[in-house]
């Protein structure tokens, strides 16, 4: 095997190759954490935006509220739907997630498909019959 020439000291081309692959294992777990961290601060943006925005007691009094979102949407570069989850991740969770795995996305994601289950949920419970009817037999 050839060595590798270095200012002041040679490598061997084995001890190189394990040096580029620590490197890139070192470079990547870094992105990694990067990422992570990014999304956890966006996490915690959306939640203190969302803190923010419920402080203000907006009321739905003649259409004000939405006129508000409106503007602070278009004020701030992004939509209403973003502005109102952002409302409701701050209701829901009282203090930001403490979590790696999950993003604002995972959240948004959540909201929809919530709100499918148990429309979903509503509309199969209404199909059955009354509870008194299905544990009738404990009766008899």
């Amino acid at each position: 095997m050839k060595n590798v020439p270095v200012i002041g000291k040679s490598i061997d081309a084995n001890a190189y190759e394990r040096l580029i692959k620590d490197l890139r294992t070192i470079w990547e777990t870094g992105k990694t954490r990067a990422r992570r961290a990014i999304a956890k601060e966006a996490l915690r943006a959306y939640w203190e935006m969302g803190g923010r925005i419920a402080q203000e007691q907006l009321t739905e009094n003649a259409g004000y509220a939405r006129s508000v979102m409106q503007r602070l949407a278009k004020d701030i570069k992004t939509d209403m739907t973003t502005l109102y989850r952002c409302v409701q991740f701050h209701e829901i969770y009282k203090t930001v997630p403490e979590t790696e795995v999950l993003a604002w996305a995972h959240y948004r994601l959540c909201y929809a498909q919530h709100k499918r289950y148990y429309v979903g949920l509503a509309l199969m419970l209404a199909s059955l019959p009354p509870l008194t009817a299905l544990f009738s037999f404990y009766t008899t």
